[in-house]
């Protein structure tokens, strides 16, 4: 297995926040483990290899290339190698917004067909030139805005979310915003797929785990204290809701192939 991370173009910051070319060549080597989610939206292009999601006991083979959306749990991701993949994380309140997408219409299934957003043709192009692909989706996205593009509040709250560790007072945020809280949630949950709260609890989740992956030890106290939680059972109560285990049976995990499926990067 081989993961490649590199940051997209300045041009390509507002929507993309990184690219990752995966890897894994053993023909006989069927990789399986969870996809943790981080409340990014991210398209997959497989061009090589053949992919399933589980998700409530359902599998679904997915196409070629498509677009998996922000959860609140995890899922469970097989892989059929030869593999070799095309992952780009984007801004889920952007790539929505830039692409007219509603996720409250696509809550049936964790992923949207990619062939419904991205024209079979680039599709094709990045297949046959690996060496141009992030050039072609740069420059594919970079034909659907005619304008630079300017954030508004939903962007402005859900990168604050991001950025804060899960820690920010959305309606602290959202009186300095002069946002109406009732609009706000019907918007956010539109452009971003979950509430405010749900994102800030995935993404304190990530915090710790990335906290973990760069050495931290994985006790409770200083989880408990690190992501802001009120006391141990409210730790244990978000793990277990969003990976669906506990943190001391998480952290104990073979992690190569969970931070693989899940496309984390260990700085």
């Amino acid at each position: 297995m081989k993961s490649t991370s590199i940051l997209p173009n300045t041009d390509s910051a507002y929507l993309i926040k990184r690219f990752l070319f995966l890897e894994a060549e053993h023909e006989h080597e069927v990789i399986e483990d969870k996809f943790i989610p981080d409340g990014h939206m991210t398209f997959v292009f497989n061009f090589e290899g053949k992919v399933q999601v589980s998700n409530k006991n359902i599998t679904y083979p997915l196409p070629p290339y498509f677009i998996v959306i922000p959860a609140m749990h995890s899922l469970t991701i097989r892989t059929f190698p030869p593999m070799n993949s095309m992952i780009v994380l984007c801004k889920a309140s952007v790539l929505t917004r830039i692409f007219d997408i509603d996720l409250t219409l696509h809550n049936s299934q964790p992923f949207i067909d990619g062939q419904h957003l991205v024209p079979n043709e680039l599709w094709l192009d990045m297949k046959s030139k690996p060496n141009q692909r992030q050039q072609l989706f740069e420059t594919f996205i970079g034909n659907k805005i005619s304008r630079p593009y300017v954030c508004d509040n939903i962007d402005t709250c859900y990168q604050n979310i991001l950025e804060s560790k899960g820690e920010i007072q959305v309606n602290a945020l959202l009186k300095q915003l002069d946002i109406n809280p009732r609009s706000f949630r019907r918007k956010f949950l539109a452009r971003v797929g979950v509430n405010a709260k749900t994102l800030s609890r995935v993404v304190r989740i990530n915090y710790l785990w990335d906290c973990y992956l760069k050495g931290n030890k994985a006790d409770f106290q200083s989880m408990v204290y690190d992501g802001n939680y009120y006391d141990q059972a409210h730790l244990i109560h978000d793990f277990k809701k969003i990976i669906g285990e506990s943190p001391s049976h998480f952290f104990k995990k073979e992690q190569e192939k969970l931070i693989f499926i899940s496309g984390k990067i260990v700085n």
